[in-house]
């Protein structure tokens, strides 16, 4: 149940409602970050403003470009791409000249010296928690597709937000995509047995801040 006055309306709707506000302000070049799309023929894309300049586009996981109008793109997943944005804006009109949008792997051939030095100085208080022993299992825990569709890594999530209920709850359920890693029983890291469950193992199952939220269904 929504909150009171709380309405999820159409993308494109959405984002149309505010363009006269945002020229109202000056802006001649517009640049829309959407968490949404699969590829260019996309339908939001089509009923935009024709005021849109660029569309950031995610959600999808590919890796595309649209000549437009809009140019859009979407950069991949897992920081394997991003995508160079080149906008010509003639001065002082601020006109838009051309947009031309092209996604570039991400190289890793070497490391960068100041990323590396920030990553150093968080270890030691990464491992001291990390490292620590939070439970335990009898056998791995694996993200594969078992009998009936069932995931052992997520049926494992979905018991304990069960659990996190504190028996208000009778069923849970999680997504899928939301869990990322599944539980190894062989020892490995810090673990001294084989079995053990460490916090960083278990962060890596479900890497995010989301919340467990129960309610009343018919």
């Amino acid at each position: 149940m929504l909150a009171a006055g709380i309405t999820f309306a159409p993308v494109a709707k959405s984002v149309n409602a505010v363009v006269p506000e945002l020229r109202a302000q000056g802006a001649e070049t517009i640049v829309l970050l959407l968490h949404q799309g699969n590829d260019c023929a996309d339908s939001d894309l089509k009923l935009l403003d024709p005021a849109i300049d660029v569309v950031i586009m995610g959600h999808g996981h590919k890796t595309y470009t649209c000549k437009g109008p809009p140019v859009a793109s979407q950069a991949g997943e897992f920081g394997q791409h991003f995508t160079v944005v080149d906008l010509r804006i003639e001065v002082p009109s601020q006109a838009l000249l051309s947009v031309v949008a092209t996604n570039e792997d991400t190289t890793r051939d070497a490391a960068d010296p100041l990323v590396e030095k920030l990553l150093e100085s968080y270890a030691p208080a990464v491992s001291a928690a990390g490292d620590k022993v939070v439970g335990s299992i009898s056998e791995t825990l694996s993200l594969g597709v078992g009998v009936g569709g069932q995931v052992a890594a997520g049926l494992m999530v979905a018991d304990a937000f069960l659990a996190a209920t504190s028996g208000d709850a009778v069923v849970a359920f999680t997504n899928k995509g939301g869990v990322r890693d599944g539980l190894f029983y062989p020892k490995s890291g810090a673990e001294t047995v084989d079995g053990q469950v460490t916090y960083a193992e278990i962060f890596n199952v479900t890497p995010f801040s989301n919340t467990v939220v129960t309610m009343t269904l018919t």
